[in-house]
C-alpha cells in the first residue's frame, strides 16, 4: 500500500470541500464557511432574519432559515463581523477571525425591543400634547465606580419633554389621534456599532421612531461614565444604515446626562471621538478534554463561555455595566453567558466519494481523522481609553483578565488504496 501523509492542524473551525475528482498527487481544495445561529435573549430562533457579513465592506447577505441558522461559504482568510439589525429587535454582532482552517462562530443573540426591562412608555392624546405637551422620564439604576473596588449606585436619567402647541408628523402625515410615546435606555451591545474614531457612551430609543416635530423637543441622554459639567458631546442618530451627526449635547451638572434638542425620534446616541489601544500580557491555556471525533460526524455543538475580571478595580466613574459592554463590543464575545458554538468539521463523505481510478476495482481515496481538543484560555488585557473633548482630554487605563473556552481541531489526512465496498 501506498500512501501521501498531510498534518492539518487548526483552531475552530467551519471548513468545506470541493468535489471533483482527485489524483495521489493532488490535495483536496479547503475553503472556509461560516455558520452559526441568531436566537433571541430567551432562546427562540428567528426564522427569515437577515444576516450580512462584512470584510472592509458588505460581502453578501442571507436568511435564516427556521432554525435560526444561517452560512457563509467560500470565505477566504481574514477578519469579518457578521450582523443583524432587524427593525424589532435589538442590534446583534458577532466578530470572527477565519484562518487556514476556518472559525467559530458562537450565536448571535438579540432582544425584542418591545420586551426590554429597560423601557417606559406612555399612551397619550395628541389633544393633550397640544395643550399641555408632555414629559417622559426613564430613571434607571446603575453602579458606578468610586476608584478599586467600590462602587456606589446612581440614577441614570433618560428624559422627553415635547413642548405645548407641537405637530407630530409620522411617515410624513400629521398625528390626529393618540400615540404611544416611548424611551429605552439602550445598552452599547444593542446598538450598531460606530467609526474606530467615534465611542457611544450613551444611547437611547426614543419611540415613535419616525416620529418629526415642528418644534425642537428637549431630552436627556444618560452616559455611562462620568463627565466634567457644560463639556459638550456630539449627538448622532442612526438611520440608513449609518450614524448621523443632528447637533451637539451639553453634559448637565451631575455629570452623567446630556442636554440636547432634537426635532425627530430613533436610535440616538452620544459619541465623543476616542483612541482605544488593546494590548496583551500572558497568556495561560489549561487542558479540558481530548475527544475524537467520529469519521461520520461533521458536526459538533459544545458551549463556549466568557468571563471577565479586574484585577485592580475598574477607573473611577465608569458604570460596571458599560465597561464590560464596551470589553464584549470590542472582543465580539458574549460575557457571562453561556452560549452555543456549532463546530462544522470536514465533511468525509465528500472526500471519499472525490477518488482517483487506478485500475479496475481498485481507486485511491482521501480519508481522514480528527481530534477535538477544549481548552481554557485566559489572557491579561489593558485597554488604554482616550477620550477627546472640545478642550480636554480624558484619559483611562482598564486593566482585565479574560477568560474564554478555545478549540483546537488536529486532522490527520491521507491518500489510502481502497478495493472493497463503496465509498458511501
Amino acid at each position: 500500500m501506498k500512501s501521501y501523509v498531510i498534518l492539518l492542524v487548526f483552531t475552530v473551525i467551519f471548513i468545506g470541500c470541493s468535489k471533483g475528482d482527485l489524483s495521489p498527487k493532488e490535495k483536496p481544495v479547503i475553503t472556509q464557511n461560516i455558520s452559526g445561529k441568531v436566537k433571541t435573549n430567551e432562546g427562540m430562533p428567528l426564522n427569515g432574519i437577515e444576516v450580512t457579513i462584512f470584510a472592509e465592506s458588505e460581502i453578501n447577505s442571507t436568511k435564516t432559515d427556521n432554525k435560526g441558522v444561517y452560512i457563509f461559504r467560500n470565505l477566504q482568510p481574514g477578519i469579518y463581523t457578521i450582523e443583524v439589525n432587524p427593525s424589532e429587535f435589538t442590534y446583534g454582532y458577532i466578530r470572527v477571525e477565519v484562518g487556514i482552517g476556518g472559525v467559530n462562530a458562537e450565536d448571535i443573540i438579540i432582544r425584542e425591543l418591545s420586551k426590554l426591562a429597560n423601557k417606559v412608555e406612555k399612551l397619550v392624546d395628541i389633544v393633550d400634547i397640544k395643550e399641555n405637551g408632555i414629559t417622559l422620564i426613564n430613571e434607571q439604576y446603575a453602579e458606578i465606580s468610586t476608584g478599586g473596588q467600590n462602587t456606589e449606585k446612581k440614577v441614570l436619567k433618560a428624559e422627553i419633554n415635547i413642548p405645548k402647541e407641537t405637530e407630530i408628523r409620522i411617515d410624513g402625515k400629521v398625528v390626529t389621534e393618540s400615540i404611544t410615546v416611548a424611551v429605552t435606555q439602550m445598552e452599547i451591545t444593542d446598538i450598531p456599532p460606530s467609526s474606530s474614531s467615534e465611542l457611544p457612551v450613551g444611547s437611547v430609543f426614543f419611540e415613535p421612531t419616525n416620529a418629526q416635530f415642528n418644534k425642537q423637543v428637549d431630552v436627556l441622554i444618560p452616559v455611562n461614565l462620568e463627565f466634567p459639567p457644560g463639556t459638550s458631546i456630539p449627538v448622532k442618530k442612526y438611520k440608513n444604515g449609518k450614524w448621523n451627526y443632528i447637533g451637539s449635547a451639553i453634559i448637565d451638572d451631575s455629570g452623567y446626562s446630556a442636554k440636547a434638542q432634537i426635532q425627530e425620534f430613533g436610535q440616538i446616541s452620544v459619541q465623543p471621538e476616542v483612541t482605544i489601544d488593546i494590548s496583551f500580557n500572558e497568556q495561560q491555556v489549561k487542558l479540558i478534554e481530548k475527544s475524537e471525533i467520529s469519521p461520520n460526524n461533521n458536526t459538533i455543538t459544545s458551549q463556549i463561555l466568557s468571563n471577565v475580571t479586574f484585577p485592580d478595580g475598574i477607573p473611577n466613574g465608569f458604570t460596571l455595566n458599560y465597561i464590560v459592554a464596551l470589553i464584549e463590543r470590542l472582543k465580539g464575545v458574549t460575557i457571562g453567558v453561556p452560549q452555543e458554538l456549532t463546530i462544522n468539521l470536514p465533511v468525509i463523505k465528500k472526500y471519499a466519494k472525490s477518488v482517483s481510478v487506478l485500475e479496475p476495482y481498485e481507486s485511491e481515496i482521501w480519508v481522514q481523522e480528527c481530534i477535538l481538543t477544549k481548552s481554557e484560555l485566559t489572557s491579561s488585557e489593558l485597554i488604554d481609553l482616550t477620550i477627546n473633548l472640545e478642550n480636554t482630554v480624558q484619559a483611562y487605563s482598564i486593566r482585565y483578565s479574560f477568560t474564554t473556552n478555545k478549540f483546537d481541531t488536529e486532522c490527520f489526512t491521507e491518500w489510502i488504496e481502497h478495493n472493497q465496498g463503496n465509498f458511501n
